[in-house]
């Protein structure tokens, strides 16, 4: 089944490839994909590694401050590895909490950094 034609089954009112590589198909609710490509530079309410906007407004300026909740809490068996090309893996929790029965395992040669930020008073 080609594209086209998924697309009208689905009911996404793509009337051709065209509409959907040249004209930038419009979609509204979730959409999912195997895999997305582009710079993504447009896209909004993405997580920004230090913690959450205060603001999803990109002209505000709270849109460029973040917070991050000061506990980490475990409350699964969790293993911490990290790829042979690290050594490092952290957090900017300023504290991490393992629930009584869980298990919370670094592997060996990894560094686990807690409060990476050093924001904890």
């Amino acid at each position: 089944m080609s594209l086209t034609e998924i697309a009208k089954v689905e009911g996404v009112g793509i009337k051709t490839t065209t509409d959907l590589v040249v004209n930038h198909g419009d979609f509204s609710g979730i959409v999912t994909a195997t895999k997305f490509v582009g710079d993504g530079s447009d896209l909004t309410s993405l997580p920004a590694g230090l913690g959450t906007a205060l603001s999803a407004d990109q002209t505000s300026p709270l849109n460029s401050i973040y917070y991050v909740n000061d506990v980490l809490t475990f409350t699964t068996n969790t293993t911490i590895s990290v790829p042979n090309s690290s050594s490092n893996a952290y957090t900017n929790y300023s504290e991490v909490v393992i629930n009584d029965n869980v298990n919370f395992t670094v592997d060996d040669d990894t560094n686990f950094i807690p409060d990476v930020l050093s924001l904890s008073t």
